[in-house]
């Protein structure tokens, strides 16, 4: 049958410390990578033992395959898991601490993750314009409104195709094999171009149908902290 198209995503829209205009020298970008994984990795998971538990078994995953990893590095691969893993259900946790942490930089507890998933879509995106879609129980009724894709959650009710710049496939790295998997991450901002909604037209196979299409502008709300922190 056809392909499912799923769109994953990295809700940690408000501890975005390595995007796009984030402009890091070489060794500030090293700096970074060490201070991440011999210190935020190490305590993180020291302290959360859910965290090191969904990382355990995303390492298990990795070490029991021949991966490809291309670009990636071993951590950008078992960040990716850690993500995407729905048996673990770790997701929810970092989920959760991400939409209650905006202003809580010092004390969030998933900064090697968020930094190993960012910079694993900055690897693999292509620079090229991706065409997906999710479920969404977001109803919008003001065109060409300007949002951060974040802060979406996710049902059947209405569906939204999104155009995404930044974001990257994921297919070969995800446990979903068989479906098409796309990450976007948390710093792209989407014009929302066209609402099409059931009531206006009886065929539409949903409630809403909404097409987002990426301004090509990364927005960043805690720019560079890391290496200053």
């Amino acid at each position: 049958g056809e392909k499912k198209n799923i769109l994953t995503f990295a809700v940690l829209h408000f501890i975005d410390f390595l995007t796009f205009d984030c402009l890091l020298s070489k060794n500030e970008t090293l700096k970074m990578l060490k201070k991440v994984k011999n210190y935020y990795l190490i305590q993180e998971r020291q302290n959360d033992r859910v965290f090191n538990q969904a990382w355990i078994a995303a390492e298990d995953y990795y070490n029991s395959r021949n991966v490809p990893l291309g670009k990636l590095s071993k951590n950008n691969y078992i960040a990716l898991q850690v993500y995407v893993n729905a048996s673990t259900n770790f997701y929810k946790s970092f989920n959760n601490a991400t939409r209650t942490q905006k202003t809580s930089y010092n004390t969030f507890k998933y900064h090697s993750l968020h930094f190993f998933l960012t910079d694993a879509i900055r690897k693999l995106n292509i620079k090229k314009l991706l065409t997906t879609f999710r479920g969404t129980n977001i109803r919008f009724h003001v065109k060409s409104l300007t949002i951060r894709f974040g802060q979406f959650t996710s049902s059947s009710e209405s569906q939204i195709i999104i155009e995404t710049y930044f974001g990257a496939s994921i297919k070969k790295y995800s446990y979903l094999l068989h479906e098409e998997e796309v990450l976007i991450p948390p710093y792209e901002v989407f014009d929302i171009t066209s609402v099409k909604l059931k009531k206006h037209i009886p065929d539409l196979w949903c409630e809403a149908v909404y097409k987002l299409q990426s301004t090509k502008l990364p927005k960043s709300d805690l720019n560079c902290q890391m290496v200053r922190f």
